[in-house]
């Protein structure tokens, strides 16, 4: 079975047990939409696109940090810092949020070895 099919079906199934504050914007959702069917440039695109000013809460910080970070992974871009994975890894680390299982970081964290 695909990972980014996994991946999405338990990003998409967690958040809908959320409040309506926390919910996670549309835009996200559309990205790992895309992200899940293998159209990770569109999801990127869409990504770098998005008014970041939309990212009111820490989760959404988060899980915008870890959509991007597996767009940019899976179309080839070098990453040069760890800087975008640590906030998503810091929030899944120390959050009691429910909706990212820790094992779903396992791939990014990675980065955090070479720099």
């Amino acid at each position: 079975m695909n990972v980014n099919y996994v991946y999405g079906i338990i990003f998409l199934f967690l958040t809908s047990c959320l409040s309506p504050t926390d919910r996670v914007i549309p835009s996200l959702l559309r990205a790992d939409s895309l992200i899940e069917v293998g159209c990770a440039d569109s999801a990127l695109s869409l990504l770098e696109r998005m008014n970041l000013a939309e990212l009111s809460s820490i989760q959404s910080r988060a899980s915008y940090a870890l959509l991007l970070t597996q767009a940019k992974d899976q179309n080839y871009v070098t990453h040069t810092d760890d800087s975008l994975i640590r906030v998503a890894v810091d929030y899944y680390d120390t959050s009691d949020d429910i909706t990212l299982p820790r094992s779903t970081l396992f791939p990014y964290t990675t980065l955090f070895r070479s720099y």
